[in-house]
């Protein structure tokens, strides 16, 4: 497909406000595309060009987009007197920097009187030109991005050229998410086999929840068929959705579903998903098919022959650590490195033929003080995510990984019960020293010859112990369970509880919009959030409150630039909003911030049909995507505790 057919299906994306409409359209889109393609348009429509975890980044600004912009269209009647000045306002009536390219270079060609005659470039030759531009790094490497840029940009339309503004800047924002095109695949499927379109979503779901790549999901799915869908596998290097957990107001609650729990105390840091393996596993075929694996593997390589210099050239493995919301923060944390590079010999050292020299823990990242043995708060931790200076913030601020789960040891181990993959655990522990930058966390295990009154007593003895130590609550675990990539059930709950509210947790709530505020807060153009709520079920976000308190004049100024770069002109399709809560200015769906509140009540006016009573703000939490933010379900759960 030419690229110039992709735009037109952009634009159509951009319009609609029907899901059923959109549906049909990315299945029309889908339905001409070829494998490449179908990889490649999926990546584009999450403004990407490859999976989360897969470092290829513009590295462009939107200050140098726009000094670009201001210097190419210099002459431009429409930056005749004051080109800053009147760029800026093209910006503000023409919603950003793409639209305010596509409208100057528009003006450039009619005043010129030329009739130009653009290359109709493929999809994939667009893509690989991008792929180019994320691989130039070093001195002067942002003249040359530029120079790059510059001579695909004029090769293209004024509308191609915005969308690929759009994409550098990461604000392709059609209201595509991975959750859509998964519903899609299922819709589709359902059509073919007249199955149910329930049951074909848990495939695809499972399918996204260990591969995270969408766009092989979905390439994989129209080349070889639902069969090829429900035999991908999990590959150490690639993250795993992360298992989630469910809540409970009560302890008696949390153990009448877990009678016999294992239980472990809920740090409140940094989830790390740590990948420990073999060197030659990075091969050829590591990433067969994959449209962005020669561009990846090359970087990759180059990252690794850094490691090695600074390591010595001894070094068989290789370590990943990936957040919750899939982003890889390895060079964050040396010390994990370090750790892997004294240990991995001994775990490995009873391989046998048909294993792999692979490990993946489970992990929380938190900063710990070792000399007096306290877990450093949150938000201290997340300093620790930085790109620069990271050795000595790394003395500053340490890190250690308690490590709760195991997903792989030699093989995949996700279907074995939590009670086996913790005696693995142990067994792996067993052969390194404790109290590492790589630790066991502790856990106290019931079982069922234990009085269930003694069982809920110590408990509770657990719960406040662990609560008296800084820590947020306790974690009660299904011993019988497996580990569910992505997905939220009762096989883990959490329990924690703010000690002068009445809402036993608080809630990850997303950002749908600002007003502009009052009196002293008319200053800094914010002084309320308009904040919502992930329906899953329907792929929308619904409002449960209004938050103005809690915050600090730091906080404001923050949280003002972080939705200033999400504006957009009206709200994302998805997004439902009733017209007494409509706000001053509307923001695509992405900032998720915690909030604590006194309680829910039932509401006639919030679209989730529920708000939060004195809601307060505690923090960013930039550690989660919109889509990982509190569910409608758990809402009403916690309503109805």
């Amino acid at each position: 497909m030419q690229f110039s057919e992709l735009v037109s299906y952009f634009q159509k994306l951009e319009k609609i406000s029907s899901r059923l409409k959109l549906r049909e359209i990315l299945l029309d889109l889908y339905s001409k595309l070829t494998y490449d393609e179908l990889q490649i348009v999926s990546y584009f429509l999450q403004g990407r060009l490859a999976p989360p975890y897969v470092d290829l980044e513009f590295n462009i600004s939107e200050k140098t987009i726009d000094r670009y912009i201001l210097e190419a269209f210099s002459t431009s009647s429409l930056l005749s007197s004051d080109p800053e000045k009147q760029y800026k306002n093209l910006k503000l009536s023409h919603r950003d920097s793409a639209g305010a390219y596509e409208v100057l270079k528009k003006s450039f060609i009619k005043a010129n009187d030329r009739t130009i005659s653009f290359e109709d470039l493929s999809i994939t030759r667009v893509y690989s030109e991008l792929l180019e531009l994320t691989l130039i790094e070093g001195v002067g490497s942002v003249k040359r991005r530029l120079k790059l840029l510059d001579g695909l940009l004029a090769k293209l339309s004024p509308a191609a050229g915005k969308y690929i503004i759009r994409l550098i800047l990461g604000r392709l924002r059609l209201g595509v998410s991975v959750r859509t095109i998964l519903d899609m695949l299922a819709y589709h499927y359902s059509l073919v086999s007249k199955d149910a379109v329930g049951n074909a979503k848990k495939h695809f779901d499972r399918a996204y929840g260990i591969t995270s790549d969408i766009g092989y999901v979905g390439a994989l799915y129209f080349k070889e068929g639902f069969q090829a869908v429900q035999k991908v596998r999990f590959i150490p290097g690639v993250p795993i959705a992360l298992q989630l957990a469910e809540r409970e107001p009560t302890l008696e609650a949390c153990l009448k579903r877990i009678p016999y729990p294992y239980v472990d105390p809920k740090l409140d840091g940094l989830r790390g998903q740590i990948h420990i393996f073999d060197r030659t596993h990075l091969g050829k075929d590591y990433f067969e098919g994959r449209v962005w694996a020669k561009a990846y593997l090359s970087k990759i390589n180059k990252k690794e022959q850094s490691l090695l210099s600074n390591h010595g050239n001894d070094e068989e493995y290789v370590v990943k650590i990936f957040s919750r919301n899939l982003e890889d923060l390895t060079p964050m944390f040396p010390e994990i490195h370090d750790w892997a590079k004294i240990y991995a010999d001994k775990i490995f050292e009873t391989i046998q033929p048909s294993d792999l020299k692979a490990v993946v823990f489970d992990s929380e990242l938190i900063g710990y003080n070792e000399s007096l043995g306290e877990f450093y708060p949150f938000q201290v931790t997340m300093t620790r995510r930085r790109k620069y200076s990271v050795s000595k913030l790394a003395q500053q601020i340490p890190i250690r990984a308690f490590v709760f789960d195991v997903m792989f040891y030699k093989k995949e181990v996700l279907t074995y019960p939590f009670r086996k993959r913790r005696e693995l655990l142990e067994e792996i522990f067993s052969k390194v020293k404790a109290d590492t930058a790589i630790t066991l966390q502790v856990i106290y295990k019931f079982d069922k010859r234990e009085d269930t009154h003694k069982v809920l007593k110590t408990v509770e003895n657990l719960f406040y112990d662990y609560v008296s130590r800084g820590v947020e609550g306790i974690m009660i675990k299904d011993p019988n369970a497996p580990y569910e990539p992505g997905v939220r059930k009762f096989n883990w709950i959490k329990f924690k509880r703010a000690m002068k509210s009445e809402l036993a947790d608080t809630l990850d709530l997303v950002v749908l919009g600002y007003y502009y505020g009052k009196g002293r807060l008319a200053s800094f153009g914010i002084g309320g959030l308009l904040v919502g709520v992930y329906d899953k079920d329907k792929d929308e976000y619904l409002t449960v409150s209004k938050v103005g308190t809690g915050f600090a004049d730091a906080d404001w100024l923050k949280i003002k630039g972080l939705l200033d770069d999400l504006k957009v002109d009206k709200p994302v399709f998805n997004v439902r909003v009733s017209k007494e809560l409509i706000p001053d200015v509307w923001v695509y769906p992405q900032l998720v911030i915690e909030v604590e509140a006194d309680e829910i009540t039932k509401s006639p006016i919030h679209t989730a049909g529920l708000a939060l009573r004195f809601p307060r703000f505690k923090r960013i939490r930039e550690d989660k995507t919109s889509t990982q933010a509190t569910t409608l379900k758990e809402l009403k759960e916690l309503m109805a505790s």
